[in-house]
C-alpha cells in the first residue's frame, strides 16, 4: 500500500516546535470546542437532520478550501521573484525539522500540502459518511461520525487561517 502521504503529516508534526501552544490552542482546541458545542446543541434541539447536514456541505466546503491550496502550492512552485527568494532565505525561529530550520518558503509549502492531504481524507470520509448516516440507525454512531466531521473540518478551517496569514506576512515582509 502506498502510505507515503503519512510522511506529510509526520514532517508537519516534527516541524512544530515543542511548547507552541498557540497553534495547539488554535487548531486543536479551538474545533474542539465548537465540534463538541455543535453536537450538543443537535442532542438538544434533537435536530440531528440538520446537524447532518454539515456532512453534506462538508465535502463542498473542504473542497473549495483544498482548490485553494492547490492554487497556492501552484504560486508557491512556479514563481521565481525575489520575494519567492527571500522566502526560501529566511529561517522561522518557531518552526524546525530534524535536520536544519525550515525556511518561510518550506513552512508554507508544508502547510498547504498538510491541508490538501487533510483535505483530501475529509472529503472521503464524507463520502463514506453520507452512506453510513443512511444506513446506520444507531443515533450515537451518527453523533460521533458528526462530532469527527465537524472537528476535523473546523480544524481545517482554522489550519487555513494560519496558512493564509503566513502568506500574507511572508510575502509583505519579503517586500
Amino acid at each position: 500500500m502506498w502510505i507515503e502521504f503519512l510522511f506529510v503529516f509526520y514532517d508537519y508534526i516534527k516541524s512544530l516546535r515543542k511548547g507552541y501552544k498557540g497553534i495547539f490552542s488554535f487548531e486543536l482546541i479551538f474545533p474542539l470546542v465548537l465540534s463538541v458545542t455543535l453536537v450538543l446543541a443537535v442532542q438538544e434541539k434533537k435536530a440531528y437532520a440538520s446537524g447532518l447536514l454539515l456532512i453534506d456541505y462538508g465535502i463542498n466546503i473542504t473542497s473549495i478550501i483544498v482548490g485553494f491550496c492547490i492554487a497556492a502550492i501552484t504560486l508557491l512552485v512556479s514563481l521565481d521573484n525575489k520575494s519567492i527568494r527571500r522566502l526560501k532565505e529566511n529561517s522561522s525561529k518557531s518552526m524546525s525539522s530534524e535536520i536544519r530550520p525550515l525556511s518561510l518558503y518550506d513552512i508554507l509549502f508544508l502547510n498547504f500540502s498538510y491541508s490538501i492531504l487533510m483535505g483530501l481524507l475529509i472529503i472521503i470520509s464524507n463520502l463514506i459518511g453520507a452512506i453510513l448516516v443512511k444506513v446506520v440507525d444507531n443515533l450515537v454512531i451518527k453523533e460521533i461520525f458528526m462530532g469527527l466531521d465537524a472537528f476535523f473540518i473546523f480544524h481545517l478551517l482554522t489550519f487555513n487561517i494560519k496558512n493564509t496569514t503566513y502568506f500574507y506576512f511572508g510575502f509583505k515582509n519579503s517586500e
